[in-house]
C-alpha cells in the first residue's frame, strides 16, 4: 500500500500542475483548428487535444482530453457533426469557445448522387460540410474573426493577436494568389479517395469527380461511379489522393486509367512525422501547389 501511495502521488501532483497550466493556454482540438489558434496566439499559447494521426471523424475523447479541454484557457475547434462531442461537453463548461465551422462565411451543402464533370450539379438529398478550412480564402476570415474573439477573451493580448493574425493573413493571401495562378484555366479534377474538398472546389471554380460524394460518406462507391472516374483519370492524365483517405481506391484507378497519383492535403489531419516536422496549414497547402503545378506543366507539354 505504501508503495502504491508512492508511485500514485508524484502522478497525482503532476496532473494537477498540468491541469493548472491548462488554464493559461487554448486547447485547439483537431489540427485546422490548433494551426489557427497557433497563428493568432503563438506556438506557446496553444496544445491539441487530438493526437497526431487521430480523425476527428471516429476519434473518441478520453476523460483527460474532456478534464483538459474544460480547464482551458478558451476552447477552437472544426465544429460540424463529427465534432458533437465538443458541443456537449461545453454545455456543461463555461469555457468560451470558437468553431471554425461557424466562422468561415456561408455554409455549403453535400449534395448526393452527384457529378460536377463541368461545375453541374445531379444531386438527391444534402447535409452540411464542414470541412470549411480546406479553402485558403475561407480560412483567411476564420483568423480574422479568431483573433477577434481571442482579443475578447484576453484583452491583454489583443495586440499580438491582431499583430499575429495579420502577419499569417498575408501568408494566406499569398498561397490564395498561387492557387488562383495554378488553378487557372482547371476545368476539372479527378480525385481517387473520399472528397472534403467542396469549399476549396467552390472557392475556386473547379469542376470535380470523385468516387464518393464526400469525406464522411460510409458507403462504397458504385461501379458505375468508379468506371467514371477511371475513364476521367485516363482522360486527365492525374488523380488526386486525399491523405488518410483512400489510397488503394486511387492507386487501382490509377493502375486501370494509366494516370499518375498526385498527393493532396485537405490539413484535415497532420501525421506523425508532419507534426514533428512542424508542417503547418501554408506549408501543407505549398505541397497542394506543387502538385497543381505538376498537373498544370504537364497539361501544357499536350
Amino acid at each position: 500500500m505504501r508503495l502504491l501511495l508512492v508511485i500514485l502521488i508524484p502522478i497525482l501532483f503532476l496532473s494537477c500542475i498540468e491541469m493548472d497550466e491548462n488554464a493559461s493556454l487554448i486547447a485547439a482540438v483537431d489540427f485546422p483548428s490548433y494551426d489557427a489558434a497557433r497563428a493568432v496566439a503563438g506556438e506557446d499559447g496553444v496544445f491539441m487535444v487530438m493526437p497526431p494521426g487521430a480523425d476527428s471523424h471516429s476519434y473518441e475523447p478520453t476523460p483527460r482530453d474532456m478534464v483538459r479541454i474544460s480547464r482551458a484557457k478558451a476552447v477552437v475547434y472544426s465544429g460540424g457533426e463529427s465534432q458533437a462531442w465538443v458541443l456537449s461537453l461545453l454545455k456543461s463548461s463555461p469555457v468560451p469557445s470558437f468553431s471554425l465551422f461557424e466562422n468561415g462565411g456561408p455554409i455549403l451543402s453535400i449534395e448526393g448522387d452527384h457529378d460536377e464533370s463541368h461545375h453541374g450539379h445531379h444531386h438527391h438529398g444534402h447535409s452540411s460540410d464542414e470541412h470549411i478550412w480546406t479553402s485558403p480564402k475561407r480560412m483567411r476570415e476564420i483568423v480574422s474573426s479568431l483573433s477577434i474573439f481571442l482579443s475578447g477573451v484576453d484583452s491583454s493580448l489583443s495586440g499580438e493577436y491582431i499583430r499575429r493574425a495579420g502577419e499569417y493573413i498575408s501568408k494566406l493571401d499569398d498561397i490564395d494568389r498561387r492557387l488562383e495562378d495554378v488553378i487557372g484555366e482547371c476545368d476539372r479534377l479527378v480525385f481517387g479517395s473520399r472528397f472534403p474538398l467542396l469549399y476549396f472546389a467552390s472557392d475556386y471554380g473547379i469542376g470535380y469527380i470523385s468516387p464518393f460524394d464526400s469525406c464522411s460518406d460510409e458507403s462504397e462507391p458504385s461501379a458505375r461511379r468508379v468506371k467514371e472516374v477511371i475513364d476521367a483519370a485516363g482522360y486527365d492524365g492525374f488523380v488526386f489522393d486525399i491523405e488518410f483517405g483512400s489510397p488503394a481506391l486511387s492507386r487501382m484507378i490509377a493502375q486501370e486509367s494509366g494516370a499518375k497519383v498526385l498527393p493532396f492535403h485537405a490539413v484535415h489531419a497532420i501525421s506523425a512525422s508532419d507534426w514533428v516536422k512542424k508542417e503547418s496549414y501554408i506549408t501543407l497547402m505549398e505541397r497542394n501547389i506543387e502538385s497543381l503545378e505538376e498537373r498544370r506543366n504537364a497539361h501544357k507539354g499536350k
